[in-house]
């Protein structure tokens, strides 16, 4: 067994290590770049004037018209800031994300959010999903009580029996014993 000051040393190390494996990302929204700048927009910009720019920026650099490869890099960069700067909750997040740089991990977490997150409402799919279910095991029971009566009716003990006298006497049954009980 190794001495205790060798398994610190080793916990030490490989904590840093692994911290060095999950160094936060920076770059969630347009990479390195700022979107404003790359739409040549300010931040104060309304929706009208980044919507021009975009309009400007994408006949100079798409890829039909320009056939340079870093246009088409540049085209990608600029059609990403329009997609996160044209809706108005996705920019409210970039701008947060811009005023509070030191909260990398809940920035993240907020545009994977915002990108890959549910769209619908988690309760209407719940009862979705339990009305499926639900229909699946009525299904499954009515089939199975159907099997059990074509068995019972081809058992040779009960072909002999009048399910309808069967079923009015026992009917017959109930009744007797609810007026004896009082119910």
């Amino acid at each position: 067994m190794a001495p205790p000051a060798a398994i610190r040393w080793l916990a030490v190390v490989s904590s840093l290590w692994l911290f060095q494996l999950i160094t936060p990302s920076t770059a969630i929204y347009c990479d390195e770049d700022d979107c404003y700048d790359l739409l040549g927009v300010t931040q104060s910009a309304n929706s009208s004037e980044i919507k021009k720019a975009y309009y400007k920026l994408s006949l100079k650099h798409h890829p039909d018209k320009n056939p340079d490869p870093e246009s088409k890099k540049l085209f990608v960069k600029i059609a990403n800031a329009f997609e996160i700067l044209k809706d108005e909750a996705s920019r409210e997040q970039y701008d947060y994300a811009i005023a509070h740089p030191e909260e990398v991990f809940y920035n993240t977490a907020r545009c994977y959010q915002a990108y890959y997150g549910h769209k619908t409402d988690p309760r209407a799919v719940l009862v979705g999903l339990l009305l499926i279910l639900s229909a699946f095991q009525y299904l499954n029971q009515w089939t199975r009580y159907n099997q059990a009566v074509d068995m019972v009716k081809k058992t040779p003990a009960y072909k002999k029996i009048d399910y309808g006298l069967w079923n009015l006497s026992v009917l017959e049954g109930l009744q007797i014993k609810r007026r004896a009980t009082g119910r």
